[in-house]
């Protein structure tokens, strides 16, 4: 009996489940006819925008090569800041500087005495210089400078012992201290 009764209630819907089904694919159909123009127009302003920016293209093409090319040049000085001979260099001129500070602060005004000091710390980039053209232009770059400096070396008579220039220098400060006081 319950068979019966199940038989009974699918033959009675079927029609109308058919009809829903049915009616169902319409309106998926009619939602898809009226949303594809909707998309192919939306697919449409895509293009009018790509069109409208090819205009750039050739500008942002440029501008692509030359990033690539300053990556390139700035990973070669990276390498190059990274190699002995640049950091040998550079310990050199901060050895030269503090060479320079320390005759500075010692009252030292002697040209001789300043060349002959930072000239001596050449000696631990010189071997280099031979291996490297870079080392050799940075090492004849200092010694034109050394060698400007020490013609201006004045006579051995008028020379001041640095001990006497520290001490003139001192005098001069205490006698403007007194002049403005």
């Amino acid at each position: 009996m319950h068979q019966q009764h199940s038989d009974f209630v699918s033959r009675s819907f079927s029609d109308y489940l058919s009809q829903q089904r049915s009616r169902i694919t319409e309106t998926r159909e009619q939602i898809d006819q009226q949303r594809l123009p909707f998309l192919k127009y939306a697919e449409d302003q895509r293009d009018t925008i790509e069109v409208a920016l090819s205009r750039f293209d050739d500008e942002l093409d440029e501008l692509e090569k030359n990033l690539s090319e300053q990556r390139r040049g700035m990973t070669q000085v990276l390498d190059a800041m990274r190699s002995e001979s640049f950091v040998m260099i550079r310990e050199f001129l901060e050895h030269r500087q503090d060479a320079l500070a320390q005759l500075a602060t010692s009252g030292n005004t002697d040209p001789g005495d300043i060349s002959r000091a930072v000239r001596a710390l050449r000696e631990a980039v010189e071997k280099m210089a031979g291996t490297s053209s870079h080392v050799k232009t940075v090492l004849d770059a200092t010694d034109e400078a050394d060698a400007r400096l020490s013609k201006t070396v004045p006579a051995p008579s008028n020379a001041l012992p640095p001990e006497l220039a520290v001490a003139l220098e001192e005098e001069r400060t205490r006698a403007g201290a007194r002049t403005a006081a």
